[in-house]
């Protein structure tokens, strides 16, 4: 016999299970990236109505983001149905969106084949590449290349370009005595995706990075959705 999924599920299309589990391995989502991921055969009004009708079931939580645009979460009945903890559902202090946002844009912005790993998955699939001191939650396999590339993300918060260079080399002197991460570095398949906020900081930081022989790949993005939220935290 088929085992009954729970009453609340059974409203749900595949297309929506999709995407409460794309929010679990991104925490946050817009419907720009929901339209791009999900609805490439629709108009964006095809996005506003699920999204509306999932935020009134609590598949999806609403908060605001700049102007009238809103980033989405899991809601209750969303958390609940995936496993994921109460605070799943709650808006992202500004620090936490910023840099939510900066992955989330490297990861579903256009370039096919990048896919966030979430710390569930490396604990049941590459325990290995977890270790003490070293976050767990930055990591994106880009599949886009030949071979795949792991890279651990880095948002620039807006600091001196002195101050992220730093954060940058912490990232990999961090990562450089795991022994796995150690092979892929030596294999060229290691890298740090620096994502930042304008062309003109992108610039500066691929000037600096130049001068700097680090010991893998590391390359800028620029997100303007950044730019967008550092105005409005100002």
């Amino acid at each position: 016999m088929a085992k009954r999924r729970p009453l609340e599920s059974r409203r749900l299309q595949d297309r929506d299970f999709a995407i409460l589990e794309h929010l679990m391995t991104y925490r946050v989502t817009t419907r720009d990236v929901l339209h791009r991921l999900f609805f490439t055969d629709c108009d964006p009004n095809a996005v506003s109505k699920v999204t509306a009708r999932l935020s009134d079931g609590g598949f999806l939580t609403r908060h605001e983001l700049i102007g009238s645009s809103v980033y989405f979460t899991l809601g209750q009945a969303g958390a609940r149905m995936m496993g994921a903890p109460a605070r799943s559902i709650d808006a992202l202090g500004a620090q936490t969106l910023f840099t939510q946002m900066g992955i989330l844009s490297f990861c579903c912005s256009g370039v096919e084949g990048r896919n966030r790993l979430s710390v569930s998955m490396l604990v049941k699939q590459h325990p290995e590449i977890l270790q003490k001191g070293a976050d767990a939650t930055r990591y994106v396999r880009d599949a886009s290349v030949t071979p795949s590339i792991l890279y651990v993300v880095r948002v620039d918060g807006g600091g001196p370009n002195d101050h992220v260079i730093r954060k940058i080399r912490n990232d990999i002197d961090t990562r450089i005595t795991n022994p796995i991460i150690n092979t892929l570095i030596q294999s060229g398949r290691f890298g740090v995706a620096c994502v930042t906020y304008s062309d003109q900081k992108k610039a500066e930081l691929d000037f600096r990075i130049e001068k700097e022989r680090f010991p893998c790949a590391v390359i800028t993005e620029v997100a303007p959705i950044l730019r967008d939220l550092q105005a409005q935290f100002l």
